[in-house]
């Protein structure tokens, strides 16, 4: 469980959604996009904080 003070480390949808502001069909287009390393868990996907705060900031 994700206590207030502590900060995520792995981002799923919603996170990207909330950092972003924009809708659910966006965040899974960049999620589905092959720019970022993404991991699958079933249908889910998830990336890790550092690899998307890189590829937001374009240093991929």
């Amino acid at each position: 469980m994700i206590r207030k003070n502590e900060k995520k480390v792995i981002l799923g949808i919603k996170d990207i959604m909330e950092r972003l502001q924009i809708g659910r069909n966006m965040a899974a287009r960049i999620l589905a996009s092959d720019e970022l390393h993404v991991f699958r868990i079933n249908e889910k996907r998830f990336v890790h904080e550092d690899v998307f705060e890189k590829w937001l900031k374009g240093d991929q």
